[in-house]
C-alpha cells in the first residue's frame, strides 16, 4: 500500500533465505524473484513456494543480479549482507525510475527483557556471524539517505507482543542466517529450548 506498486508487479527480494519475507508477496500474486547466494537455505524457500508460477530464484549475490524494471526491491533482515558501496546503486539499477526500495528488520527487543538479554548472550557465544548491531537500523537509514538515490526517505516502526509457542519461536530463530549457518546451531537451539516454558511472550 505504501509503495503503490501495481498488482502482479515485479518484486525482487534480496537475501530471501528461507522465504519469510518473500512468501507474502508471492501469495498476493506479485511476480517475485528471490535472490540468495546460499543454495542450502534457499531450498527452504523453494519448498514454501512449490507450484507457484509467479516465483523465480537466482542463486547468486545481489551485486550481479540480471534483473531490471522492478517495481519494488525488498530486503528482509538481509540488507547488512550486501556490500554498502554497491548495494544502493545496484538497487537503483534494478528498479524502475519510479520504483521503491523497502529495507525492513524484524528483531527481538534484546535489551527489553531478561529473556532477550540471555538469547543475545547465547548468540555471542555460539554464532560467529551474529551482527552485534542487529537491533539498530540507524546505519542502514543513514546510508540510504547519503546515497541520494531514494527520495523521499521514510522510516516506519511497528511494535507488538506476540505469544509464541516454543516450537514456533525456535523455528523463527532458525530462519536467521547467523543461526542457520552456525557450527553450534544444534547446541544454541537446544539451550534456548531449555530456557523456555511451553509458551513465552516475546516482544519483537
Amino acid at each position: 500500500k505504501i509503495s503503490g506498486i501495481p498488482m502482479a508487479g515485479l518484486v525482487v527480494d534480496i537475501g530471501c533465505g528461507s522465504g519469510v519475507s518473500l512468501l507474502p508477496f508471492a501469495e498476493k500474486g506479485f511476480q517475485v524473484v528471490g535472490v540468495d547466494p546460499d543454495e542450502k537455505i534457499l531450498e527452504l524457500s523453494r519448498r514454501k513456494t512449490e507450484g507457484m508460477q509467479n516465483v523465480k530464484y537466482l542463486v547468486q549475490k545481489f551485486e550481479n543480479v540480471p534483473v531490471s524494471n522492478a517495481d519494488l526491491v525488498t530486503a528482509g533482515t538481509s540488507w547488512h549482507w550486501v556490500k554498502p558501496e554497491v548495494s544502493h546503486l545496484t538497487a537503483s539499477q534494478v528498479l524502475k525510475s519510479d520504483g521503491h526500495l523497502a529495507v525492513f528488520y524484524n528483531y527481538l527487543n534484546y535489551e527489553g527483557t531478561s529473556f532477550g538479554v540471555e538469547i543475545k548472550d547465547l548468540y555471542r557465544q555460539l554464532c560467529p556471524d551474529f551482527p552485534e548491531d542487529l537491533a539498530s537500523t540507524k546505519k542502514h537509514e543513514d546510508r540510504v539517505v547519503e546515497s541520494g538515490l531514494f527520495k523521499p526517505f521514510e522510516k516506519i516502526d511497528y511494535f507488538e507482543k506476540i505469544k509464541y509457542s516454543k516450537d514456533r519461536f525456535v523455528g523463527l530463530l532458525d530462519t536467521y542466517t547467523w543461526v542457520f549457518k552456525s557450527p553450534n546451531r544444534a547446541e544454541l537451539l537446544g539451550r534456548i529450548n531449555l530456557m523456555m516454558g511451553n509458551d513465552a511472550e516475546v516482544p519483537v
